[in-house]
């Protein structure tokens, strides 16, 4: 907690910088890959380089950490969420103690236990939002969950219903039609489900926590982590303020305790997140530092997508377009503006160009039809910015 205010503090103390513009361009195209998986923390918080399994004659839960100066050790783990490194059932929370240990009360006593991350995201069943922390029953007989609009239910995993039950195989979890999601359940009747997908990409945040959530922006970019929250980059080799790295310094603890990178040639630095392949990864053209940069030249990262769907692989691939025609400031809608991508799932694709994909109080997503590049078919989607109708003049809005 110390050193999270002392970040704090210098985030404030440092000079606040304009982030560029923000655009869109989306493009998919129909063409198996998916992943998932857990990541896990050991009693001393740090995050494991691989799974956490029984170790020595006690068959202690154990996972092989990598510390600050270079070494490696073992640390004690939990192997699934809500229990100790026994695998003792924890009656509350894993939780850091006043002597640092992660700990939580079991039947034994207090018990050593780490975070175990999941590499999904868990959407709720009222509001469709992503959940910011576990998908737990928390002694009801429902799963459960918070997201920024309060609790709500959710599905433990994909295709079955809140409260655990299996969807029948030929009727996943889906709106079928309906506003809401669900399905038919294999023990007879119907239920609501929610959706559970892979993550596109697996944050990192500035102190080496993985995000639980998105990467979101308010005047910087932070997530929500188990219990707290902490800063976060949007994109490979940014900071937290979304300013580049040098491109000679990637993003990494280069033997700190936290994430960071040069941004100048004089050395100043700045806090950043390491952002690794979930579902997306990313594609990033580097740049020599020594090689000569054109006028208005920029290196954007491409964001490439695949997923598997009914069968057919899908790839999305998202590029950023720098525009100098914009007619507003997209400054003033970068939060929304990130909100609303991270809120829509791809609904309301088709072949014909229409609007309001999906909305937010300002802005909108909008389907211009479909172009084709290099011989393949792509949607092309635009955030754009709502205006207000005014009588007898034609409607327009601003592109973002």
């Amino acid at each position: 907690m110390q050193q999270m205010q002392q970040m704090q503090q210098l985030a404030k103390m440092k000079d606040q910088r304009r982030l560029p513009s923000l655009f869109l361009t989306l493009v998919l195209c129909v063409s198996p890959w998916s992943t998932s998986g857990k990541t896990f923390y050991s009693h001393h918080g740090i995050k494991c380089t691989g799974d956490c399994h029984p170790q020595g004659l006690l068959q202690t839960y154990q996972c092989t950490v990598h510390k600050t100066d270079g070494t490696e050790e073992l640390q004690y783990c939990s192997p699934m969420s809500g229990v100790d490194y026994k695998g003792n059932v924890c009656f509350y929370c894993c939780e850091q103690h006043d002597n640092g240990y992660y700990q939580c009360e079991t039947a034994s006593g207090l018990g050593y236990c780490g975070d175990v991350i999941e590499d999904l995201n868990h959407y709720t069943l009222t509001y469709g939002m992503p959940c910011y922390d576990s998908c737990e029953t928390r002694g009801k007989n429902y799963y459960w969950c918070h997201s920024t609009k309060g609790w709500d239910y959710c599905s433990p995993r994909k295709n079955v219903d809140y409260k655990g039950n299996a969807c029948l195989q030929d009727h996943p979890c889906d709106t079928h039609g309906r506003d809401y999601h669900w399905c038919y359940l294999d023990k007879g009747g119907w239920d609501k489900c929610g959706r559970v997908e892979p993550k596109a990409v697996i944050h990192d945040t500035i102190s080496r926590k993985r995000c639980t959530d998105d990467c979101q922006y308010s005047r910087y970019f932070w997530c929500h982590i188990h219990g707290s929250w902490d800063y976060c980059s949007p994109a490979p080799d940014v900071t937290y303020r979304g300013v580049p790295c040098r491109s000679d310094h990637n993003c990494g603890d280069h033997g700190k305790g936290y994430n960071w990178c040069y941004t100048t040639d004089n050395n100043n630095w700045d806090y950043c997140g390491v952002i690794s392949p979930g579902e997306c990864r990313y594609s990033v053209p580097h740049r020599t530092k020594r090689q000569p940069k054109k006028p208005n030249q920029t290196n954007p990262p491409q964001l490439i997508c695949t997923r598997e769907d009914n069968s057919r692989r899908r790839v999305t691939m998202f590029e950023a377009v720098e525009n100098h025609q914009t007619i507003a400031d997209s400054h003033n809608y970068r939060a929304e503006a990130f909100n609303l991508i991270n809120e829509w799932d791809g609904r309301g694709l088709g072949q014909r160009a229409r609007s309001n994909l999906v909305t937010s109080r300002n802005l909108r997503i909008d389907l211009q039809g479909l172009f084709n590049r290099s011989n393949q078919q792509y949607y092309n989607l635009q955030v754009q910015v709502k205006s207000q109708r005014v009588s007898g003049e034609k409607h327009n809005s601003g592109t973002q």
